[in-house]
């Protein structure tokens, strides 16, 4: 891009090195502290192997050591207030690193779009607000309860919810899976309204984990995001594409939108083992499978 930027002030005349900047003929693109920045962005890439711009991929092994560590400084808490948000910040890192979403996408998540499948073997998210909404419209996933207790997205979010009911939290005042629980008074507006002040902080919650991170021996500063990165290295969550492929060669549907538009409960179907008339009747009335009218089954 500076390279660029440079070619252009060249046709434009300003051949010399930029020094004062009095000079008409001065390219800024030629100025030393650019060649200094650009110097030590090359050098962090090469010691980091990754873009500077990229946080450094966490892996599951990883974040079970930090979950670990949570559950352990949750034992410790006394009382509601203290438990909850230990509660919710495990359950939100258990989300993201099973689903490998954004996690400013993630702490939007609407609670009543988020439903069990039929045999609760895992919950069927339906991501509206996102970072590519209006391009390619509402993101949907399964998450699958893991065989390991202490590590499982989908136990640890139920734990989190009936504790949040058992002290008194209303989810429907914000129908947000994941409020910000420091600021009460805000969850009573609508779900549209979209200030960050009402969901979750992401910016205290990456400060939590990195924090973790160093107590149990990383020598790298994690991030949420890194667990995307991870998910992107490993593609255990990228879109089955041969499922698709298929879908559209016996629809005769020609655009992988239309395949997607017909085939949208696909992963739903696809990780329950339940009946096809039991799938059937989920998809006609999924709201008595919505997670807080089953959290108590």
């Amino acid at each position: 891009m500076i390279s660029h930027i440079s070619v252009h002030y060249k046709n434009l005349g300003r051949l010399q090195r930029w020094t004062s900047g009095k000079s008409p003929l001065e390219n800024p693109c030629l100025s030393k502290s650019v060649k200094y920045h650009l110097a030590m962005k090359e050098k962090e890439a090469e010691e980091a192997l990754v873009q500077p711009i990229q946080a450094t991929p966490i892996f599951s092994t990883e974040i079970h050591t930090i979950i670990d560590s949570y559950q352990n400084k949750l034992r410790a808490q006394k009382g509601s207030s203290h438990r909850i948000p230990w509660l919710q910040q495990i359950a939100f890192v258990l989300l993201l690193d099973a689903c490998g979403r954004r996690p400013g996408d993630i702490k939007r998540l609407n609670i009543n779009l988020c439903l069990y499948l039929p045999d609760k073997r895992g919950i069927f998210f339906v991501m509206v607000l996102h970072k590519t909404c209006r391009t390619s419209g509402p993101d949907r996933f399964v998450v699958k309860r893991d065989n390991t207790k202490e590590h499982c997205p989908i136990h640890a979010i139920e734990e989190y919810i009936r504790t949040c009911i058992k002290y008194g939290i209303d989810f429907n005042k914000s129908s947000l899976l994941f409020p910000n629980l420091a600021v009460p008074q805000l969850t009573q507006r609508s779900y549209a309204w979209s200030s960050s002040n009402i969901t979750l902080n992401t910016k205290a919650s990456t400060n939590l984990i990195n924090t973790t991170a160093k107590e149990v021996g990383f020598t790298f500063d994690a991030k949420l995001y890194g667990m995307r990165s991870a998910n992107a290295l490993t593609s255990r969550n990228i879109p089955d594409l041969d499922a698709l492929n298929a879908a559209m060669k016996k629809g005769g549907w020609s655009t992988t939108k239309s395949a997607e538009l017909y085939s949208k409960f696909f992963p739903a179907v696809k990780h329950s083992n339940s009946p096809t008339k039991l799938l059937s009747t989920w998809i006609a009335h999924p709201s008595p499978n919505r997670i807080l009218a089953r959290i108590h089954e």
